[in-house]
């Protein structure tokens, strides 16, 4: 094995070692070891031939993701509004709605959500938050009391710097 690939490994192997080396606890105190002193040849050979090998392939690895999201813009009619939760909470005293926005990342826009029964019309609001692959519109709470029983259409649309999206496709929800 040629010796700077001898040495590429070798020191790769150290690394590893030196990480793998952190992972366990160390139940009592002991002497680090040591490794050998290496030497480094002062000459090199002369190559007897003028071609030469083609160079040998280098790993590589991708960086690792960026932990913050990175905002994006849509592109024309890509972004879609969806309504995930839209009900009576269980104990029937609020009215929950959640959603989020397809091919927008971004945090700090407006989600309104529409809450619609023949004229009357309520709006809840809530500042999206950017996720790994969507805008997440937070729940919004109404109180219970303000839905008179019937049929409501409950409608999502998202605005901000970068976009304005119309309603998501309206869901249903029966208050009785």
């Amino acid at each position: 094995m040629p010796k700077k690939r001898l040495a590429a490994v070798s020191i790769a192997a150290l690394v590893a070692l030196g990480t793998l080396a952190g992972c366990t606890p160390d139940p009592a105190p002991t002497a680090s070891p040591t490794l050998p002193a290496s030497t480094t040849p002062t000459s090199s050979p002369t190559p007897t031939s003028t071609a030469s090998a083609p160079p040998s392939p280098t790993a590589t690895t991708d960086p690792a993701p960026s932990p913050d999201p990175q905002p994006t813009t849509p592109s024309a009619g890509s972004a879609t509004p969806f309504i995930t939760v839209a009900s009576l909470d269980p104990d029937g005293a609020h009215v929950s709605a959640s959603g989020y926005i397809v091919d927008v990342i971004e945090s700090g826009g407006i989600c309104t959500f529409t809450f619609t029964l023949g004229d009357t019309t309520l709006l809840a609001s809530s500042t999206g938050v950017a996720d790994r692959t969507s805008t997440s519109c937070p729940l919004v709470q109404l109180p219970a009391s303000q839905f008179p029983p019937g049929t409501w259409q409950v409608g999502l649309n998202y605005s901000s710097a970068s976009v304005s999206l119309g309603d998501a496709q309206p869901v249903q929800m029966v208050i009785s």
